[in-house]
């Protein structure tokens, strides 16, 4: 909820989340391996959550993207479709709004770091960015 009579405009609304889901490609094979590889998910679950509250999105990178995509090379085109497509497209909306007011920005942890990551597709575009502890 906005405060103080704020307008919102979404980066991506649910209906484009909802058919982004939607149109994923199935591969069972894939995605069994990596159920598989996620035996002691409780563990990654709490190294991700540990990193996410130490701010640390390098970790949170590593732990999300590089190495699920370092171990299982064939989930890239799904890494391509959850992310990299959808950080491009955030990081042009960011720097529209910017260009004509302040611009508060809420994105999932998983769209910030990396080298397609929000963060670096921000800076590549010229804006000067500090990480808040």
């Amino acid at each position: 909820r906005a405060q103080y009579k704020k307008p919102v405009e979404e980066l991506e609304g649910l209906a484009f989340q909802m058919e982004l889901l939607e149109n994923l490609p199935i591969n069972e094979a894939v995605f069994g391996q990596s159920l598989l590889a996620m035996a002691d998910y409780q563990e990654q679950w709490q190294a991700i959550e540990a990193a996410w509250k130490n701010s640390d999105g390098v970790a949170l990178y590593n732990m999300v993207i590089a190495e699920p995509m370092r171990d299982f090379p064939e989930l890239k085109p799904y890494f391509e479709k959850l992310f990299f497509e959808r950080n491009r497209t955030m990081a042009d909306k960011i720097v529209a709004c910017m260009q004509t007011r302040v611009c508060f920005v809420v994105v999932g942890a998983g769209h910030l770091d990396g080298p397609a990551g929000v963060v670096e597709l921000l800076r590549e575009r010229g804006l000067s960015l500090t990480q808040l502890q």
